[in-house]
């Protein structure tokens, strides 16, 4: 694990290094990792939606004030920063995996079903930032703007109390939307960051039907805005000289990285001269 980190952390160095060579400390790259938040509320009715029992299909309740799933992303951004130090335009690619989940229980509360819905998106976001001086030496701002979400894989996983296997299924075309775009709010604080992506649509269509002999059903109907609703809270690391000049953690990051150069090229050295004094 240590390996990865350190290795993460000379490819973040290497390429500040080509940015601050090749732009200005006004034009930077960024790097954000981050979970995914999403607290849904009960969903609607939906009366297609059965409990498969041990029993046979049995009515359904929903059993949960509120579901929390997780997720997790991660994004590269270029910053644009005007010389005022107040404002700027971001610019970035993201890849994103997160879902949203409802409990489902029978009224005697014997059987349980967990029904979630996952996505793995590429995103494109584009947003401004603003405050009121110092954006750059601060890294203080508050984002506004939208972002270009491609779904690329949508799958639907349940779960039962009675049945240690899981159901999944990766959900056609048809039963999903292929893009969406979203509205972001969010504030930056040091290398801290949280923001709020709310979709315009859901990667799950709602609209998807089925035809049976008892008829058209709609079996996503139920999906409700709070399904749409999402909060990121993470990690945003401009690879600048601020990395080093205002973090205490990435300078000694950067201490130690030098140091175990320095080491390495000494025990090469060492190498070199008992080899010489061998082979003479």
């Amino acid at each position: 694990m240590k390996k990865i980190i350190i290795f993460s952390v000379a490819i973040i160095c290497t390429i500040s290094t080509f940015a601050q060579k090749k732009w200005s400390e006004y034009r930077y790259l960024g790097f954000k990792i981050y979970p995914v938040h999403n607290i849904s509320l009960p969903p609607a009715n939906n009366p297609y939606i059965l409990i498969k029992s041990p029993y046979g299909d049995m009515l359904k309740e929903n059993n949960e004030i509120f579901s929390y799933t997780p997720g997790g992303g991660a994004s590269l951004f270029f910053n644009i920063d005007q010389k005022s130090d107040k404002t700027g335009i971001v610019l970035g690619v993201n890849v994103e995996n997160y879902g949203f989940k409802n409990l489902y229980k029978t009224a005697s509360a014997d059987y349980k079903v967990v029904n979630e819905f996952r996505v793995t998106q590429i995103g494109v976001p584009i947003y401004l930032k603003y405050w009121a001086s110092n954006i750059y030496k601060q890294q203080l701002y508050m984002t506004i703007g939208f972002e270009y979400n491609l779904f690329l894989t949508t799958a639907n996983i349940q779960k039962s109390n009675w049945n240690e296997l899981s159901f999944v299924k990766i959900l056609s075309r048809e039963e999903t939307k292929k893009s969406a775009f979203a509205a972001t709010i969010g504030l930056n604080y040091n290398i801290y960051f949280v923001n709020l992506k709310l979709l315009s649509t859901n990667f799950v269509n709602s609209k998807y039907i089925v035809e049976l002999d008892e008829g058209i059903i709609t079996p996503y109907q139920d999906i409700n805005i709070f399904n749409n609703l999402y909060l990121e809270t993470g990690i945003n690391i401009p690879m600048t000289r601020w990395l080093t000049a205002r973090n205490w953690t990435a300078e000694r990051i950067r201490r130690f990285l030098k140091r175990t150069e320095y080491q390495s090229k000494a025990k090469s050295q060492n190498k070199e001269i008992l080899l010489f004094y061998y082979n003479k």
